[in-house]
């Protein structure tokens, strides 16, 4: 499940919920991190990524309210993250070149010339799931209160202290 800056309207997110609950769903993954963008509330985003809500609601917090609504309404929230792809505002970084994933010419997915056509855009820059400096960066998107149960879909792997869990 993907959700957008509308989802902060009053009574939206909660219309969400209610129509997955009453389709029986008892579980739902929440893609946190997408388009180069958390899904944290900007006045509190300790990352290199602006807030998927922006300056909007600058206090939103939509996976807070996500967990919260599922579990008034009995359905598990789990954040699901696709780390292998840091999105254009990292892809525009000269600080973070080190961090991008390389074939074996030493070319990044951008400047590789085979790439498919919607890999080679700055929207989708692949990083190097060794880098210290990713595994870095990417550890502030998962330090966090409340935390949902982490679904990382790549090889970085990272522990959440269990004293910073809802």
């Amino acid at each position: 499940m993907r959700l957008y800056p509308c989802d902060l309207r009053v009574g939206q997110l909660e219309q969400v919920f209610d129509n997955v609950a009453s389709m029986g769903y008892n579980r739902v993954y929440v893609n946190a991190f997408y388009n180069g963008q958390v899904l944290l509330p900007a006045a509190d985003n300790p990352t290199l990524w602006p807030s998927v809500v922006g300056q909007r609601a600058p206090d939103g917090d939509l996976l807070a309210r996500a967990i919260a609504l599922g579990r008034e309404r009995g359905v598990e929230v789990h954040a699901w993250l696709f780390t292998m792809n840091f999105g254009p505002t990292y892809a525009v970084r000269r600080d973070r070149q080190g961090a991008f994933a390389r074939n074996g010419f030493g070319q990044t997915n951008l400047e590789d010339p085979t790439s498919a056509t919607t890999e080679a855009q700055p929207g989708h820059i692949f990083i190097d799931p060794y880098s210290s400096q990713a595994r870095e960066d990417f550890a502030a998107v998962v330090r966090r209160s409340p935390a949902a149960n982490l679904m990382a879909s790549s090889s970085i792997t990272f522990a959440i202290p269990s004293a910073t869990r809802a």
